[in-house]
């Protein structure tokens, strides 16, 4: 079989190879294949640690670590609630 290029010269192909009709599902597969080799495959998914937003509130933390070392002082330590005044008032 013999085909010829943009410029005038006449190629010799084989025709086993181009003597088929054109399978578009075949030339996707392959493309796909092809350009699917050329990535970097380097990047992976986050895990749930790596997500943002994940763990303790810090806030939370922040109390936990106060009482903690109150704790360990040994100091007296009286807590106030916001709505310890309007208990009071109500009585």
């Amino acid at each position: 079989m013999e085909l010829t290029t943009n410029s005038g010269a006449t190629v010799s192909v084989s025709e086993v190879a181009f003597g088929r009709e054109y399978n578009e599902s075949l030339v996707h597969q392959v493309v796909t294949a092809y350009l699917s080799t050329a990535r970097q495959g380097t990047k992976a998914q986050k895990n749930r640690a790596a997500v943002s937003g994940g763990g303790a509130n810090k806030k939370v933390l922040a109390v936990l670590v106060l009482v903690h070392l109150v704790v360990l002082s040994g100091a007296k330590v009286v807590l106030h609630s916001p709505l310890a005044h309007v208990a009071s008032s109500k009585k």
